[in-house]
């Protein structure tokens, strides 16, 4: 399984809770821990009602990236913008392998187009609708999880900043890839900034929120 690292640049403040300055000491059961998740994921951007962004996709963390990967993940950058009403979600890729494609999504299909007109979905490919982003292995899928029964929550302080705390994820049950979820959440607007997932104890996917 390949590590890839998403990295979110986009043009929203992230809204934060309604409750401020959250710490471990109120989130000591799964109810709270899951509470929390549930609102921090309100603020995703490719959940939200309507986003202009950059997505950036690398195959490594820059600090670790060789000169190779580097290249690679210059080739990666992506630009695109999505709206979403409902269940009907439309998103065109501006910059990047997949320009000038538009994806249309109503319900469970999925319309591939080489423009994005308002009637672009009855010009185009269909195909059964899914989770991930076209391109990528970037998938909601992978937000769903967060607060699954199939794992057990437990909060941690952030030894390097109080300014942050994490939440450790590790699977129970179920039939997940992921084996452990750890996801980093600024304190004072309890909202995630970080997201690693594990397979078989190594570090297969990050999702990085600016």
């Amino acid at each position: 399984m390949e590590k890839l690292i998403f990295s979110f640049i986009v043009i929203f403040l992230v809204t934060p809770l309604t409750v401020f300055g959250v710490d471990c000491s109120q989130l000591t059961t799964q109810e709270e821990i899951h509470a929390l998740v549930a609102a921090a994921k309100e603020a995703y951007p490719l959940e939200r009602s309507k986003i202009s962004g950059q997505l950036i996709v690398s195959p490594c963390e820059k600090s670790e990236c060789s000169k190779k990967n580097i290249e690679l993940r210059k080739k990666k950058l992506m630009t695109l913008h999505s709206l979403r009403v409902g269940d009907d979600k439309r998103t065109y890729f501006i910059q990047g392998e997949n320009a000038p494609m538009c994806v249309v999504t109503r319900g469970i299909r999925k319309f591939k187009c080489s423009d994005c007109s308002a009637i672009s979905n009855d010009e185009c490919r269909s195909f059964n609708s899914k989770s991930s982003i076209e391109g990528t292995n970037l998938d909601s899928v992978d937000m769903q999880i967060l607060n699954s029964a199939d794992y057990i929550n437990t909060c941690e302080p952030y030894k390097k900043s109080k300014k942050f705390f994490k939440i450790i994820a590790t699977k129970q049950s179920g039939n997940s890839l992921y084996d452990k979820i750890v996801t980093f959440y600024e304190q004072k607007r309890g909202v995630f900034i970080k997201i690693n997932y594990y397979a078989e104890n190594v570090l297969r996917k990050v999702y990085r929120f600016t």
